[in-house]
């Protein structure tokens, strides 16, 4: 904007003081510096799932999707039997490093997009000049913007905040101490509440268009325009995951219902540094932040010893950075494109409703409560009900039972809210039905037979190696 001319956008909890946390935490380093020389020794594969590891190479070419792509970090954790001591320290440091600094690359790609900037500077000390962040940060940005935009790291970024301060001319009065109420505390208010009643929400044409955010192990966001017509935007490898992995590190819990039951019952501000904790109680009310909002989660962490924090606690903590940045991420990527309706849904989510609860404030916060956010009923179906309505790519199309099928599909409740009487039967169908069967019946005879000619041929293959073995021995 100008020499001097500056507003500040938006910020993320998670940060450097989220990765230190953590760091310390799994690999019981003592100082940033340890940390980052551990990531340079390591191999993030070991814990970090790849497009590959889901779909295969082939599936990987048909969707565009490079197979050694991130798809979520610590997303192998999640299926292993191993616990935090039989990891290396360094490829914990490495898979960390991957991915807190690409997340912080893409918020900031995404931020970079609304603004129509070109360059991003980067600076503070989780940089430092150290340069596998600086390479890491590099090549994200240039994967995300597909080499339009550009990123820059300030030199001597240490003196920033000192030169910032010495050349501010503007002092704090006593008018600037006093916070109205702000949305921002209630984004970060802990307590629990009863969720609000589930509201059915009936599938109409003017839905279209929205955002379809699908929360695995890790995040796709797709942009569904009409019946048919989607296309994935971006995505994020911070999903479910990472966050049940961690869990499984941090905690020791085995499934993701143990992983929320603990985080019903911890306190994340126990680990958690909030703007209270650096500036005081009145906040940093020149740019309009409470003292309540969560400045970095795990950044109260200064012990590198687990056992020092109860499970409880860090649970809370891991429940409250990803939910939150999942939904910033998603509110990002709405506004980006335009949409004003955001749809989740996922094995993350599966009717959590403390999950839900935090997004949807999250969503609240972030637009201003101009984005609606939707929770899916029954979505667990959702794959089956989309692998058969592509039946028409796999040349079946012609099945007797599919328009039935389909109507029968469209009734369900989760479609309109209310279930409908199946259709009537008229006896062609009954007749065309009971053909069907009858082809399923000689298909299966047929298939029958083939086997044990297969078999047969096996048997009389095995018998002529054999004789010519006995042939070559004589020879």
């Amino acid at each position: 904007m100008g020499n001097r001319k500056f507003e500040r956008v938006t910020g993320t909890h998670i940060g450097g003081g989220t990765m230190f946390g953590l760091a310390k935490l799994l690999t019981g380093c003592a100082s940033y510096d340890e940390f980052l020389k551990l990531s340079q020794q390591g191999d993030n594969l070991v814990l970090d799932l790849i497009v590959k590891d889901i779909c295969g190479e082939l599936v990987c070419q048909k969707q565009g999707l490079s197979a050694s792509t991130l798809a979520s970090s610590f997303g192998k954790v999640m299926s292993s039997r191993r616990n935090l001591s039989d990891y290396k320290a360094e490829d914990l440091a490495t898979t960390l490093l991957s991915a807190f600094t690409y997340n912080i690359a893409q918020v900031s790609f995404l931020v970079a997009s609304l603004l129509r900037l070109k360059r991003v500077y980067f600076g503070g000390s989780y940089i430092r000049g150290h340069a596998s962040t600086m390479d890491n940060i590099s090549y994200a940005i240039d994967f995300w913007s597909k080499g339009q935009m550009q990123a820059l790291f300030l030199r001597h970024e240490g003196f920033l905040g000192a030169l910032g301060a010495l050349m501010s001319n503007g002092n704090l009065d006593n008018d600037d101490l006093t916070l109205g109420d702000s949305e921002e505390h209630e984004l970060i208010n802990v307590a629990s509440r009863t969720h609000p009643g589930k509201i059915p929400v009936e599938l109409k044409e003017e839905t279209f268009p929205y955002l379809l955010v699908n929360i695995g192990s890790g995040v796709s966001m797709i942009e569904v325009i009409g019946k048919g017509k989607f296309e994935r935007i971006i995505g994020t490898h911070l999903g479910g995951g990472t966050i049940l992995g961690l869990a499984r590190l941090l905690t020791g819990c085995s499934s993701y219902d143990e992983f929320l039951e603990l985080s019903q019952r911890g306190d994340n501000l126990s680990v958690d540094l909030t703007v209270g904790d650096i500036y005081g109680q009145h906040g940093y009310p020149k740019i309009g932040l409470p003292a309540t909002t969560t400045a970095a989660s795990f950044g109260k962490v200064m012990s590198n010893r687990l056992s020092d924090y109860k499970a409880e606690d860090l649970a809370a903590a891991l429940l409250n950075a990803f939910t939150y940045n999942i939904g910033q991420i998603a509110y990002f990527v709405a506004n980006l494109s335009g949409l004003k309706r955001i749809f989740f849904r996922g094995a993350y989510i599966c009717g959590h409703s403390k999950t839900m609860d935090k997004i949807s404030r999250a969503l609240k916060y972030w637009s201003k409560g101009q984005v609606q956010t939707t929770f899916l009923c029954h979505e667990g179906f959702m794959g089956a009900l989309g692998a058969f309505f592509s039946y028409e790519n796999m040349g079946i199309d012609e099945l007797a039972a599919n328009d039935f099928i389909k109507e029968v599909l469209l009734s369900a409740p989760y479609m309109t809210g209310k279930a409908q009487a199946s259709p009537p039967l008229n006896s062609n169908k009954l007749n065309n039905e009971f053909g069907l069967k009858e082809e399923v019946k000689r298909l299966e005879k047929d298939n029958a037979e083939l086997l044990a000619e297969t078999e047969r041929l096996k048997r009389e293959n095995m018998e002529l190696k054999s004789a010519l073995d006995q042939l070559r021995n004589k020879c």
